[in-house]
């Protein structure tokens, strides 16, 4: 009679009698399109039985299968939630990794997520930005905030897939309602330090930020300070108050050089403006 059983459990009890010490509960995530918002799947997890001593990349295929997902098999990874979100090493054994990730097998807060690997995905999202227009670019734009929100994963292959100047490449030819989008995506990815750093990094994202304080759109303007400020406050590794501050005003110079104005004079405008309200008031 044949088993009911997928045929991986049957092979997992052959491999070794310390199989079913790692037995988890798995999903898959739809995450092809980043911008789309995906849920876990299926609803109720289903069972996996790792072999503890053979790399989690030869069982991904046995996984990918189980549960009928449609990525491609070359582009997952595999994602710890619960307390925490970390990624497992496919080229090493679950066994290698359970206990310094604090791995609990069947437990009802641990599932390994079947998900599109984070560069795969940010490939995706900077192929739509340089792509699209109209609709499709105000979506991906408006979009953009939450994803860095939800997947701070993202973040770090974002900067080192070199995001930043393809976010500003686009906000430079942008209206403003692109630009607000842009600003508010850019003050996501600041609140991780990942992203902080890559700011700190790449010069140009600052003097574009800057650049857009002059915008005769009061809330891009005051999106763009507020930037500038959290930034010239960060004080992570690296960098400090008056550090920030430094690369803050050698930016600032950088852009009105460049546009031929005095330094601080896209501010000193903003200001005067400011106060020329407030008197009229």
């Amino acid at each position: 009679r044949e088993s009911v059983y997928p045929k991986h459990f049957a092979a997992s009890r052959i491999y070794s009698d310390r199989s079913m010490d790692y037995k988890y509960r798995i999903q898959f995530m739809d995450d092809r399109d980043p911008f789309a918002v995906a849920f876990a799947e299926p609803t109720r997890p289903l069972a996996y039985i790792f072999e503890p001593s053979i790399p989690i990349v030869s069982q991904l295929a046995d996984i990918h299968k189980l549960l009928g997902a449609p990525h491609n098999i070359e582009d997952i990874s595999l994602q710890v939630t619960g307390d925490t979100t970390t990624f497992l090493d496919l080229d090493s054994t679950i066994e290698e990794q359970a206990a310094e990730l604090g791995l609990v097998r069947d437990s009802r807060k641990t599932i390994l997520l079947v998900r599109t690997k984070p560069s795969v995905r940010v490939h995706v999202i900077l192929e739509k930005l340089l792509s699209s227009s109209g609709k499709d670019l105000r979506h991906a734009l408006f979009s953009l905030r939450r994803v860095f929100k939800e997947d701070q994963d993202l973040v770090q292959e974002f900067v080192n897939a070199e995001g930043l100047g393809c976010l500003i490449s686009v906000g430079r030819n942008a209206d403003q309602n692109h630009q607000q989008y842009i600003l508010r995506a850019l003050g996501e990815l600041m609140l991780y330090v990942d992203g902080m750093m890559g700011v700190i990094r790449y010069p140009s994202t600052l003097q574009w930020v800057y650049s857009v304080v002059k915008s005769k759109f009061r809330l891009v303007s005051k999106t763009a300070l507020e930037i500038l400020l959290v930034f010239v406050a960060f004080t992570g590794e690296g960098a400090t108050e008056i550090t920030n501050a430094t690369r803050l005003a050698d930016a600032v110079h950088e852009e009105d050089q460049s546009a031929g104005c005095q330094p601080w004079a896209s501010l000193m405008d903003v200001l005067s403006e400011s106060v020329s309200s407030s008197g009229d008031d």
